[in-house]
């Protein structure tokens, strides 16, 4: 049976589907933003596609995701910012249709010490470094700004669960499987989606599960992302009907919530001081009643790339 990289399945909507050839039945183990993007474009040439997860929808991985655009942790670099670029493209097309989830946002990139290096892919985006006086808090030396896609995973889920059923596909929910053979007799091709759960599936153990606690506070009426990647990492991303605060990045696969002041008071001060710097256009309370919080692992394999979806294949 053969087993396969989702990556080098999924294609633009307008190519046709020589790789797979006739119609073949198609099993996508996970059903977070990868398996749903991985499994659309198949269903969608005809393919008939079965994806199978322990858990969907809110429940997943990607739900607790803040979901912005940017080659995080990638690598290999050859290979990752490709991938990165080619996802852009893509999701920037997506932005065009209100029922997406996806947008296009002012992304700004701050650093906490000396000149931040705008990447050289990053350039022909429209990247623009940031001046003292024009937008860079007190709190940062340097910054620059580049505009990338958003997906409210709020909505984006939905749209993505409304398509892959739309196409005919068969969605089963809380199912876990020991090994792949659990699936190869029943299928042409399975493709692992699995996240951290291919540790074991797939018997590799070059996975590590990567923790990261969120703060979903009410909407801000902010005027772009702000992410800065030094120490104590730190996120805002204001969505259509809430905030986002973050962040961790700890190698772990406890899901258990941690309560926000163990990560530090100062920590806290420095999200509410940055995003009052950024410039909200009214005025938000910080008090602890504000938060809602989530956490989730997700996998990495020698800081594999973290963009968001592999979209390729949601081209209209």
């Amino acid at each position: 049976m053969p087993f396969l990289s989702s990556r080098f399945l999924v294609g633009r909507r307008n190519r046709d589907s020589e790789t797979l050839g006739v119609a073949k039945t198609i099993a996508v183990i996970g059903a977070g933003v990868s398996g749903l993007t991985s499994a659309i474009p198949l269903a969608e040439h005809g393919h008939r596609t079965a994806i199978f997860a322990k858990e969907t929808g809110n429940r997943t991985t990607s739900a607790a995701a803040g979901a912005i655009w940017f080659p995080y942790d990638a690598g290999p670099s050859a290979h990752a910012i490709t991938w990165a670029l080619e996802t852009y493209r893509i999701l920037q097309d997506l932005a065009h249709d209100s029922r997406s989830g996806v947008s296009m946002i002012e992304q700004r990139i701050y650093s906490r010490s000396g000149e931040i290096e705008i990447p050289d892919w990053a350039m022909p985006l429209g990247t623009r470094r940031l001046r003292a006086r024009a937008g860079i808090p007190s709190a940062f030396t340097s910054g620059f700004a580049i505009d990338v896609p958003l997906m409210d995973t709020t909505i984006y889920l939905d749209y993505l669960a409304r398509r892959f059923a739309d196409a005919g596909g068969e969605m089963h929910s809380d199912v876990r499987f020991e090994k792949l053979e659990d699936l190869e007799t029943q299928f042409d091709l399975v493709i692992n989606c699995a996240g951290i759960g291919a540790r074991t599936l797939v018997h590799d153990p070059d996975l590590e599960p990567h923790r990261g606690q969120v703060a979903i506070v009410q909407k801000m009426d902010l005027r772009c992302a702000i992410v800065c990647d030094d120490a104590p990492l730190t996120y805002v991303i204001p969505r259509t009907n809430d905030c986002v605060f973050g962040g961790t990045n700890d190698l772990s696969d406890d899901r258990a919530i941690e309560p926000f002041g163990q990560r530090g008071h100062g920590h806290r001060v420095l999200l509410v001081r940055l995003v009052c710097c950024c410039g909200p256009r009214r005025v938000w309370s910080s008090s602890a009643s504000s938060f809602n919080f989530h956490s989730a692992s997700s996998h990495i394999r020698s800081r594999t790339l973290r963009i968001g979806p592999s979209a390729s294949g949601l081209a209209r």
